[in-house]
């Protein structure tokens, strides 16, 4: 087989006119952003337009008139800001930042007071359901829906056709808002839904569900079901070492909650500590770790009366690196270390989360879901990297 190579004088000429090309562009964006911080919009405006029209791709080109759009907006030119937004989100074809430009025309048209705008846009972002922001569309429609929270998410079901994650997003939000309306077994179902439907390792939203069913299990007196639940989460850990999959906090909370069905619920100190043992292991990351570590230690000694094991986890957790926030605390439940912060309110919490919780109902949800990676609401800003042609 014969290699054919280019003479080096025509390898160097194509890298000098698209290293030339792409600084043109940059060059562009970078006048026009510079115009733009010094209040000379209508100058800007040009320059973002001579970029669009030297960019080599319709990424490009939307890039510059997206900036342009912000542009107008921060001038003070809300109208001409969203026609210029909306000139983009209806170009042909649609590229990466199109969902980015609806979600952004809703929240605009929101601001103003345009309400069913504001709909219209936000249903515009439900078309890319794998964008990564039909979550936060999701979210603004169903906030202003005049129904159930419950209701309004479900209306949005047929919408995720197509994208599991999406639909499993909009099931979790139906769950929560199950909760919030008292109506628990009915969270339950709709959280184990989503398992069988988007199981683990790779369902974006499956370890989040089952956590809350089990905690829903048990605030419903089924201590067992929440332990079988646990236990099916957890099994997804295992499964993820295989897979490549991230460990999630959803697995470090579980054990926790496990120790917290055996040491508050039934009384069973031991088996509390083997569970909390597990998470410092293999939670090694999680910001239970050292709670878990104490914890194990304190119900040793204060509930098993076995001081010479409290002792050695308090040691455990004296020989963490980098060191624990708890070393201070350790005197609670090993003597032998001495109380350097007694009376703390971080020792105080320390205890306080070392006897346990009682069943309760789960924390309300956050108003915006994770991840989302579109979270800010700032515009583009000039130092960062510019799309590479």
């Amino acid at each position: 087989m014969t290699t054919r190579v280019l003479p080096l004088f025509i390898v160097v000429a194509c890298l000098a006119g698209c290293a030339a090309r792409v600084t043109k562009y940059q060059e562009a964006l970078t006048r026009a952003d510079a115009k733009a911080r010094e209040g000379q919009a209508e100058s800007a405006s040009l320059l973002y337009q001579e970029a669009e029209e030297i960019a080599s791709s319709p990424d490009l080109a939307m890039e510059a008139r997206y900036r342009e759009a912000w542009m107008w907006k921060k001038a003070g030119e809300p109208a001409r800001a969203l026609k210029a937004l909306e000139a983009l989100a209806r170009a042909k074809p649609p590229t990466s930042r199109t969902p980015r430009i609806w979600l952004d025309i809703g929240r605009w048209r929101e601001e103003s007071g345009d309400l069913d705008g504001a709909r219209r846009a936000y249903r515009q972002v439900l078309s890319y359901p794998e964008s990564g922001l039909a979550e936060r569309a999701a979210d603004a429609l169903a906030r202003q829906a005049s129904g159930s929270p419950a209701d309004a998410y479900r209306e949005l079901l047929p919408s995720a056709r197509g994208s599991t994650r999406f639909d499993s997003f909009l099931r979790l939000r139906i769950a929560r808002a199950e909760v919030q309306a008292g109506r628990l077994e009915s969270a339950v179902l709709a959280c184990e839904d989503i398992a069988r439907r988007d199981p683990l390792p790779t369902g974006v939203y499956t370890d989040e569900a089952l956590l809350l069913a089990a905690r829903l299990r048990r605030q419903l007196g089924d201590g067992a079901g929440a332990l079988t639940t646990i236990d099916a989460l957890l099994t997804a850990q295992e499964k993820s070492a295989f897979v490549g999959s991230y460990e999630r906090p959803s697995f470090a909370e579980a054990r926790w909650l496990a120790a917290d069905i055996y040491a508050v619920d039934r009384g069973d100190a031991a088996s509390a500590e083997r569970w909390l043992e597990q998470l410092a292991e293999r939670d090694a990351t999680s910001r239970l770790r050292d709670d878990a570590l104490f914890r194990a230690a304190w119900l040793a000694r204060h509930a098993r009366s076995d001081e010479a094991t409290a002792c050695a986890r308090a040691r455990k957790v004296a020989q963490l690196d980098p060191p624990s926030p708890l070393a201070g605390c350790l005197g609670e439940v090993c003597p032998d270390l001495g109380v350097q912060e007694a009376g703390s309110r971080r020792c105080q919490r320390a205890v306080t989360m070392a006897k346990g919780d009682r069943a309760t109902l789960p924390a309300p949800p956050p108003d915006q879901p994770a991840p989302d990676p579109a979270a800010s609401e700032r515009p583009p800003s000039p130092a960062e990297d510019v799309p590479s042609e």
